[in-house]
């Protein structure tokens, strides 16, 4: 997962900010794919994952309601 990839995503999340449900679906899949991604072998070698892991975790940041239907 690169560092574009995840912020591509942080921008979905935000500009999906009003519909609370679809921002937090978003935020879901992308701790989701993220993990995945940690637990896989190509990250053993990632020197930048405690950046991408701070930046995954940025989207606490944005202001929306977290539920789920």
């Amino acid at each position: 997962m690169t560092l574009k990839e995840i912020e591509d995503r942080i921008e979905h999340i935000s500009a999906n900010k009003d519909d609370d449900e679809a921002a937090h679906g978003a935020e879901d899949v992308l701790y989701s794919t993220f993990i995945e991604y940690v637990a896989s072998p190509a990250a053993r070698d990632d020197l930048t994952l405690a950046d991408k892991a701070r930046m995954v975790l940025s989207t606490k940041q944005i202001d929306f309601q977290r539920w789920c239907a």
